[in-house]
């Protein structure tokens, strides 16, 4: 008796042992070799193509993040979905993107080229840090004059230095706090590491923010311009903005567009040329399954 009450004691100083010594020994070991992968896929982004898997998504987090897929960032002219759309419609298509510019410098880009009257339908690309120019617009009724000043402070600001490992450790270590599940199941490859339901959602004072709020105030820029008004506007984006657009009130000539794609760049997740033509055929495909859709491609009613 007294020896099998010993070999209890035993099991049990054991499986206590491994509840509390296995958990944070194995988030050590997780965050220590996701960390190493992810200072790889930095160093060596060739290595890592086309997956969500988290150490990606902290070397992309760490390395760039910009609003220029319509431009083309990475591709040839000829390559853009804009460009490829062109090839395939008989109705003229001219490209105005440009990286960095929020919906405010897009449409006065737009408006002042001398074919704006003629076009009946303009494809405007959303992205979350379009929040901040269109927000300051909306505030002020204006967007603050260039100056060399204001030049020199924004590259100021832009980030020289490299990530070395330590930092990759520290963001890796957040990331884990953070979302424990959605980080672990990613490890294990039970399930792709969220990027866009991570994607930060801050105004530039830090302050959270809704999608909605982007909704809305994309569409609060739209109607500050009557020129657009004869216009279809075809908006298309991260899901969950073109979600809060198709589910809010919206005027009558704003359509959203879904658009996902599954070939990018590693680091900056840019569309690559096979993703530029993936954009190129959704946006044909939910074109053409609507009556203004067709009429822009001058398909018909």
């Amino acid at each position: 008796m007294a020896k099998r009450l010993s070999r209890v004691k035993r099991i049990f100083f054991h499986f206590v042992m491994w509840a509390v010594v296995a958990p944070p020994f194995l988030a050590a070991v997780v965050l220590l070799s996701v960390s190493i992968i992810a200072y790889d896929v930095l160093q060596h982004p060739e290595r890592h193509q086309n997956t969500r898997r988290i150490w990606n998504i902290i070397a992309t987090d760490l390395y760039f993040a910009g609003d220029s897929e319509t431009m083309g960032w990475g591709v040839n002219d000829d390559e853009t979905f804009a460009s490829l759309i062109a090839s395939r419609v008989d109705v003229p298509v001219l490209n105005f993107g440009v990286a960095s510019y929020g919906t405010v410098r897009e449409i006065l880009r737009i408006r002042m080229h001398p074919r704006f009257p003629e076009a009946k339908c303009i494809v405007i690309q959303y992205s979350w840090n379009d929040f901040d120019e269109n927000k300051l617009f909306l505030t002020q009724g204006s967007l603050p004059s260039p100056t060399p000043e204001r030049f020199q402070g924004l590259l100021s600001d832009y980030g020289k230095r490299r990530a070395n490992f330590s930092d990759v450790v520290l963001h890796t270590f957040g990331l884990m706090l953070d979302n424990p599940l959605a980080f672990f199941s990613s490890v294990f490859g039970w399930h792709d590491f969220p990027l866009e339901d991570y994607d930060p959602m801050y105004s530039s004072e830090g302050t959270p923010r809704e999608e909605t709020e982007d909704a809305n105030a994309f569409l609060t820029v739209l109607a500050a311009f009557s020129e657009l008004d004869d216009k279809k506007l075809f908006a298309m984006g991260p899901s969950r903005f073109v979600s809060a657009l198709a589910g809010g009130t919206r005027p009558g000539n704003v359509f959203p567009i879904w658009v996902d794609y599954a070939d990018w760049y590693t680091l900056d997740m840019h569309p690559n040329e096979k993703g530029h033509r993936e954009i190129a055929t959704q946006i044909l495909e939910q074109l053409d399954r609507t009556k203004e859709g067709r009429h822009c491609l001058a398909r018909g009613p």
